[in-house]
This record gives C-alpha cells, structure tokens and sequence, in this order.
C-alpha cells in the first residue's frame, strides 16, 4: 500500500497510510530531537524507512506496520542527510554528521571502511549512484562542491564547484541521454546540470528561482 513516511521537528516518525489516510502503527517514538533525514531500503524482504536525526541516531522502521526494527545506528553527532543503497548485495546506509560522511552495514549496524572525507563543512546531502559499475557516493556540503567517493574503497574520484560562495544545498541524480547526472541547487535559486562522468556543466543553469533551493526531486 502506498504510504507516506514523515518525520518532525519533535522527534517522532509517522507512517501514513495514502490510500484511506490513518497512520499506521504505534503512536510515534523514537528520536529525542529533529528528524532531519529520511530514505526508504528493502531490509529481509521488508519495505525498511530510515530516520536521521539531531540526536545522533539513524533509526529503522517496518513500514508495514509502522515499528521500530531492532537497535539504531549510532553515529557521532547531528545526522544531516541520509541513502540507502545495496552494496555487495547486502543493505548499506550512507549518513552525513558534519564534514564527515560514513558508510553502514545496515544488518549489522557497524561502519564499514574508514569515513569518507573532503569536505570542510557540513554536509547536507548524499545519494547513491553507479559510474562504469562502481558504487559512488555523492554528497554535497557548505563548501561549495560536490564530491563523488568511490564506496568500494573510499577514494575520492571527482568534484565539483558549484559556485563560489553558494553551496551544494539540495543534489539529485539521474540519467540523461545514458548519461548519469547531477542536478544541484544553491542559495541563489539556481538549478545546474553536472555530467558525472567529467564533472562538467550541462548547457546553462536553470533559473527562476530567486532564493534558496530547499528540495528537488
């Protein structure tokens, strides 16, 4: 069924059901802060949410019914952005707690590798995707870049710059033409188009906007 998986700045996470509309499960618990990050993952063969939050947990719910599913993830502070991806054929999380982005073994609940580094401020967003069939984390921050992190050992492997003084606000990627992209948003209102694969612009920004771009889908 279709549902909606939302979280607030007091802490709690609610599903919501969208076809008849009741939210599903227990009365909320979980975080004691902001929810400031969700995503959604396949977890033993069951639709698995993952909250982030102020508190410094990354927390994991069955959205069938709404319940917390084992113990969270500790990370090591105020969690930003959170992905899902598979690795290895197994579940992964990737978080971001301030510069510094890590990747988890969801089953385990335990870091896998060392952080992923670069970045000399917060960063607020990160997603998954695929270049020649490596698994690349892309993660954007304060410091005006973009950074592409190769998962299956860590290494950087590309980086853009998205302006100066603007900053890497909300990233989304996708396909064009066969090619993988970035689109990012900033402060200033503008969306851009990166091939990933050079870390290049795409003809010329997207404009309209005249203030901060907050979400991109």
């Amino acid at each position: 069924r279709p549902t909606a998986i939302i979280g607030d700045m007091k802490g709690p996470v609610r599903l919501w059901d969208l076809t008849d509309r009741p939210p599903r499960g227990r009365p909320p618990t979980g975080h004691d802060a902001r929810v400031t990050a969700m995503a959604c993952t396949e977890l033993e063969g069951r639709p698995t949410a993952m909250s982030g939050s102020m508190d410094g947990f990354v927390r994991l719910w069955d959205v069938a019914d709404g319940t917390l599913v084992g113990k969270p993830i500790a990370d090591d502070g105020w969690v930003t952005a959170v992905a899902c991806t598979q690795l290895n054929g197994h579940p992964a999380a990737i978080t971001a707690t301030g510069a510094t982005v890590r990747l988890w073994d969801i089953t385990e609940r335990t870091p896998i590798g060392q952080p992923l580094t670069g970045h000399n401020k917060l960063v607020v967003t990160v997603g998954y995707t695929e270049l020649g069939g490596r698994p690349i984390a892309i993660t954007g921050s304060g410091d005006s870049t973009v950074r592409l992190s190769d998962l299956a050992d860590g290494t950087s492997i590309g980086e853009i710059f998205v302006g100066r003084d603007d900053c890497a606000r909300v990233v989304a990627n996708t396909t064009l033409d066969g090619r993988p992209i970035a689109i990012t948003g900033g402060k200033y209102g503008t969306v851009r188009l990166w091939d990933l694969a050079d870390c290049t612009p795409i003809s010329r920004p997207l404009r309209g906007h005249d203030r901060l771009v907050t979400a991109m889908a």
